[in-house]
């Protein structure tokens, strides 16, 4: 697997979302003299447009002859790689501005102890981040380091008619929180589960005193956290062969 990551940032609040298209060129750039591969092409579709954006950088001879254009792309031949794009919305939101407080009868949300053994907070984080069946690190890795620390970590765990469904994490630092690890299962997603516990946690970090708090979000999430009220301040684009 061959992977690398880039950031390039939106315009402004008014056009969130947009790409500058000279720095994701320059972007692309290094990262494929650093990698040193003799092209690559990218592909992007933004959440807000129709139509891909597509870019071009190298050479189709390993000489460093040719300059690539997308008629020529395949010329590479076997050293052509084809990645998966996955976009990372890197986002912000800030405290002291008022967020609505969503009430469901049926959601109840619970803060994990520092003695408890993660095993309900884990099963949403199982089944949303594809964890592979028996592989119980990221548990215990976790309830070590809130046994240790539970001053920068909040974990955190919503129940559907009491029944386990989204879980989460607030991490605390010296002046800002960051929410990790928000995850819904499947059968209970499209019910405002995620969204009552992405208030909870914005609240609980707001009684605590802090102003700033970021995520990164997923693009399937993107609009949740939208909605919220949370702005894309950069993006992560992950590429993966």
């Amino acid at each position: 697997m061959f992977f690398f990551t880039c950031s390039v940032f939106a315009l402004d609040s008014k056009n969130e979302g947009v790409f500058l298209n000279k720095q994701i060129q320059n972007t692309l750039k290094k990262d494929r003299i650093k990698y040193e591969l003799p092209a690559l092409s990218v592909s992007i579709k933004l959440p807000e447009e129709n139509n891909s954006r597509n870019y071009i950088s190298g050479y189709y001879s390993l000489s460093g002859k040719g300059r690539i254009a997308s008629d020529t792309l395949f010329q590479i031949g076997s050293i052509t790689k084809t990645f998966t794009a996955s976009i990372i919305f890197n986002m912000y939101f800030d405290l002291s501005n008022k967020f609505s407080n969503i009430k469901n009868e049926f959601i109840t949300i619970h803060e994990v102890n520092k003695n408890d053994d993660l095993k309900e907070w884990i099963q949403p984080q199982n089944e949303g981040f594809q964890i592979k069946e028996g592989d119980d690190h990221y548990r215990k890795l976790n309830a070590d380091i809130l046994k240790k620390d539970s001053n920068k970590f909040r974990h955190f765990v919503a129940y559907y008619q009491n029944n386990v469904a989204s879980a989460g994490t607030l991490f605390l630092s010296k002046d800002a929180v960051m929410i990790h690890n928000l995850a819904t299962k499947t059968n209970f997603t499209k019910r405002g589960i995620g969204t009552a516990l992405t208030l909870h946690m914005m609240r609980q970090a707001k009684q605590l005193g802090f102003k700033h708090c970021f995520l990164d979000s997923s693009e399937d999430s993107f609009n949740l956290y939208k909605k919220i009220g949370f702005k894309t301040y950069s993006t992560t684009t992950v590429y993966t062969q």
